[in-house]
């Protein structure tokens, strides 16, 4: 682990302008969370009580350098309804909801400065509605892609010029 740590490193430090060194940060973690309620689904007859089991977790990397900064940070979930009142649900049962993020920062000169950024969210349909309209209707999940960029030039204390890119879709 450490030898790869190390590689990474190097050749961040390699690719970044003039850089021979980077400072590398990575950050995890994993919860467990448990929800109950005798009308969990808020029906109007509600078939008895709904245990909602949730695991999720992240990881994120940072990876630095005097000019550029290099961040990915990544995030998964699982959950599942348990108990009598899991019926309310309807085709609900289970998800998996999960998300991705990569950016880039890079200062090219004191005044001038560029980004990139692409981003991945995949979220249940179901669980979607259910929070939007508080009924689970339809399945499957909906993944949506964005891609942007941009820089920015002071061109005085006062003035700034910004321009921006950004594309996305979603499926």
């Amino acid at each position: 682990m450490k030898k790869s740590v190390f590689v990474i490193s190097l050749c961040l430090g390699i690719f970044a302008s003039r850089a021979f060194a980077a400072e590398v940060s990575i950050k995890g973690n994993i919860n467990q969370r448990y929800d109950t309620s005798n009308n969990y689904f808020l029906v109007q007859s509600p078939t008895g009580y709904t245990v909602k089991s949730t695991t999720n977790g992240t990881l994120n990397f940072l990876a630095q350098t005097p000019t550029t900064s290099y961040l990915l940070n990544t995030y998964a979930s699982y959950f599942k309804y348990l108990g009598p009142g899991a019926d309310d649900a309807g085709s609900l049962t289970s998800g998996t909801p999960a998300s991705a993020n990569f950016s880039i920062n890079h200062v090219a000169t004191e005044l001038t400065a560029f980004n990139f950024a692409a981003n991945w969210t995949r979220a249940d349909v179901a669980t979607t509605n259910l929070a939007q309209t508080g009924v689970a209707t339809g399945s499957g999940s909906t993944n949506t892609y964005t891609v942007g960029g941009g820089m920015t030039h002071d061109l005085s204390r006062i003035d700034t010029l910004n321009w921006t890119v950004n594309a996305t879709t979603t499926s």
